[in-house]
C-alpha cells in the first residue's frame, strides 16, 4: 500500500468515526443529515456540493498547526457551514489603488 492510499485509508477511518458518533453541527448546531450526499449533478453535467451534506472539519485548520491526523480535531459540520469557516480568518482582499487624477490637470 503507497503512502496516498494508507493516507486514504487512514482518513476514511478517522471520518467514519465522526460520522458514528456525532450528529449536529459543530458550527451551527442543527442536526446533520447524513444520508444527504456530499456532491450532486447539475443538469448542465456538472457536479456540485449538496450544501446541508455531512463534511468533517478540523477544529484547529490544519495551516493554523492542527493535526489532521487527531480525531480529537475533526468534527461534524454540513458541507456550507464548513466552507463558511475557511480556515478561520477571513479573506484579504488586496488594497485597491486610486487613479491617478493627473488627467485633470
Amino acid at each position: 500500500m503507497g503512502r496516498a492510499d494508507l493516507r486514504g485509508a487512514i482518513w476514511q477511518r478517522l471520518r467514519q468515526q465522526v460520522l458514528a458518533t456525532e450528529d449536529t453541527c459543530a458550527i451551527c448546531h442543527r442536526p446533520v443529515d447524513k444520508t444527504i450526499p456530499y456532491w450532486s449533478r447539475q443538469d448542465d453535467g456538472t457536479r456540485r456540493v449538496n450544501p446541508q451534506a455531512a463534511s468533517i472539519d478540523h477544529v484547529l485548520p490544519v495551516s493554523r498547526g492542527g493535526d489532521p491526523w487527531s480525531r480529537d480535531n475533526l468534527q461534524l459540520v454540513h458541507a456550507w457551514c464548513n466552507n463558511s469557516k475557511h480556515d478561520g480568518r477571513r479573506p484579504t482582499a488586496a488594497p485597491r489603488s486610486r487613479p491617478s487624477r493627473a488627467w485633470l490637470g
